[in-house]
């Protein structure tokens, strides 16, 4: 196994990747600021890439099958339409994390 890896700069490459984005997704589960679903996505692509078990698995399940579709019919899309997307997608993630912010700050002050 590591030897087939050492082969292959371009596994390491993807596997040390989707580490970071799996930190990223917990730490974005754990706090509101952050989108961790994306990040926990993001690094079974990578993982995919560089394990064929893992490709076979994420192929298998009805949630990553869905989000891949989605993000394929945004690929066809045109470059002005994408950037579009892209920012409202931005900015709803940024107004729900600062939803959540607020609602667990007012929680916190309905306590006292």
């Amino acid at each position: 196994m590591i030897r087939q890896l050492a082969r292959s700069p371009v596994k390491l490459v993807y596997i040390a990747l989707a580490l970071v984005l799996l930190v990223f997704g917990v730490i974005g589960l754990v706090f509101p600021l952050m989108p961790g679903v994306l990040f926990l996505f993001a690094a079974i692509f990578c993982l995919g890439k560089a394990s064929e078990r893992v490709r076979v698995w994420s192929r298998s399940s009805a949630i990553y099958t869905g989000v891949e579709r989605r993000v394929s019919q945004i690929s066809m899309a045109r470059g002005l339409d994408r950037m579009r997307l892209v920012l409202f997608m931005t900015l709803d993630a940024v107004v729900r994390s600062i939803d959540s912010l607020l609602s667990s700050i007012l929680r916190r002050t309905s306590r006292e």
